[in-house]
């Protein structure tokens, strides 16, 4: 049954690595998609808040049914037609920073995994690679909102008369992935160390 349990265990490993190289691939192709939409699309859009926009109450009124209206802290998208090469960038860079710190971190979790089941997974070296993990997840996570907050802002000055106005929702899954990994690299560097101390006891 112990030899069973451990020809599953790496079944699952391998199934495992297999799903995150797929992942891998989806996140790589979503980068290349977006590079190429940006710089040969024939339009951008910029997401910019519904209040920013003045006269549209009035615009969609006979659209609306009695007691509807535009919600004030809404959203819209305006269309770029003919985007310059900054606006591009920068439509570019509403979305892509977060398509590159998910495809590092499938990256990363991939090699982890091809590390457990070609070593001991409760080691010091995979430890230190979820915690590794768990930092990049949070810091990326933290600079792609940053970097896509101040595109979004830039952004939106272009298509709004005299003003700038960003409208974003931060993401925030790169805190539970992050602080997730975080957590997990500490449990596994708790066993191994245990372990370390039962191999010296015995």
């Amino acid at each position: 049954m112990g030899v069973r349990s451990r020809m599953r265990q790496a079944s699952w490993l391998a199934e495992l690595q297999a799903v995150l190289a797929v992942g891998a691939v989806a996140a790589l192709t979503g980068v290349v998609v977006a590079i190429v939409r940006a710089a040969f699309g024939g339009w951008v859009a910029f997401t910019v808040p519904t209040a920013a926009l003045d006269g549209l109450e009035t615009l969609v009124r006979g659209s609306l049914r009695p007691g509807a209206g535009v919600e004030p802290g809404g959203e819209v998208d305006v269309m770029a037609t003919d985007p310059t090469v900054g606006q591009r960038l920068a439509n570019l860079l509403t979305h892509l920073p977060s398509y590159l710190v998910a495809l590092t971190i499938l990256v990363l979790l991939w090699r982890i995994v091809r590390t457990c089941r070609r070593e001991d997974p409760f080691s010091p070296a995979v430890a230190r690679r979820l915690i590794r993990l768990g930092v990049v997840a949070l810091a990326g996570g933290l600079l792609a909102d940053a970097v896509q907050l101040a595109a979004t802002y830039l952004g939106s000055a272009t298509v709004l008369a005299g003003s700038a106005a960003a409208s974003y929702r931060y993401s925030w899954w790169w805190l539970l992935v992050g602080f997730g990994f975080l957590a997990v690299g500490e449990v596994v560097k708790r066993g191994a160390d245990l372990r370390a101390e039962l191999d010296t006891v015995v």
